[in-house]
């Protein structure tokens, strides 16, 4: 907000639970004693933020100066601005000269929302927009990689809908030793889609490979990661950010994508993440999509962290269980 004089964010009512108000705050709320402001309060009203925080991108301002804005709500909220950003991503297709750049921020998403139980847990709006050319999800793990991921959007200038959670998750460890005395990928990596997070040891256990979104869900599969190992396996761990990133990825530089995650990777995995499976999908093979995928299938009841991550059976003990119970 401050390095740009061509930068928006506004929300409806939820500017604080999302954090811009933190970036309306610079300049101030566009009000008629403020023409200048450059924070938006939208009011609750999803469906024209998400046409007017879009639409408003497609401009070009004197000096061809291209306007960006970030339009924030719950994640569960966005499925009411489908339209809007529908009709903009077709506009960047159709008008690449006018080609509009927009972050979707999605916060609260997961099962952990707390108090506000079910309404407004963000567990399957992912499938709408990963339908959608010209735009992608992305689900960073920690501020880090949160960080690459919008320097990484503003650079090839695609619009984004940015998963975020509500509450504070921990910032990893990486480099030399970070996990289980292995080497752990700079953020930076998360910009291909998926990393490794840690590698098989090849030590002729069973191999598994566990290709997981979220940083809650990791954190609890860490937690139980050397009793898995104990039980005779030997655990890959792949964290995907954008399953669409990824793709491309294999399309653009097919020897990296395979460096991270390969066929052989695919016979073994098993998916893992607190919303809808599906966003996963291309980590598994058709047969084994039911089997070998763990994540919500029905809305949940009101809780906190630990309680709601009981009922979805996400915890550390659940996904123990879990993966020991995956035949191969």
């Amino acid at each position: 907000m401050k390095e740009s004089a061509f930068f928006w964010v506004g929300a409806g009512d939820l500017s604080e639970s999302v954090k811009t108000d933190k970036a309306e705050n610079i300049f101030g709320i566009i009000n008629k004693k403020n023409p200048y402001g450059r924070g938006i309060r939208y009011g609750i009203a999803e469906q024209n933020m998400g046409m007017m925080g879009t639409g408003m991108t497609l401009d070009r301002l004197p000096g061809n100066f291209a306007p960006a804005s970030v339009i924030g709500t719950y994640a569960a909220f966005t499925s009411m601005m489908c339209n809007g950003i529908r009709v903009a991503v077709i506009n960047n297709h159709i008008y690449p000269k006018n080609k509009g750049f927009f972050i979707v921020l999605a916060s609260h998403d997961g099962p952990e929302v707390g108090e506000d139980g079910p309404t407004h847990q963000g567990l399957y709006w992912m499938s709408i927009f990963t339908a959608y050319p010209g735009i992608k999800v992305y689900k960073p793990t920690d501020a880090n990689e949160t960080i690459e991921m919008l320097f990484h959007a503003i650079k090839i200038g695609e619009p984004i809908i940015l998963s975020v959670s509500r509450p504070d998750v921990h910032v990893l460890s990486r480099g030399k030793n970070a996990c289980c005395g292995q080497f752990v990928s700079p953020a930076k990596e998360a910009t291909n889609g998926a990393y490794i997070f840690k590698d098989y040891k090849n030590n002729a256990k069973q191999k598994m490979c566990v290709a997981v979104s979220g940083a809650i869900v990791l954190n609890n599969l860490l937690q139980v990661l050397p009793e898995l190992e104990n039980k005779n396996l030997d655990i890959k761990v792949v964290v995907v950010i954008s399953p669409e990133l990824f793709s491309d990825l294999k399309k653009k530089n097919k020897n990296k994508a395979e460096s991270i995650f390969n066929s052989d990777d695919r016979k073994v995995c098993v998916t893992l993440h607190a919303g809808w499976k599906g966003f996963l999908r291309d980590f598994l093979d058709n047969d084994y999509f039911d089997e070998r995928s763990i994540g919500l299938e029905t809305y949940l009841e009101s809780g906190n962290v630990e309680e709601v991550y009981e009922m979805a059976k996400l915890t550390s003990e659940d996904i123990k269980k879990k993966l020991l119970g995956v035949k191969f």
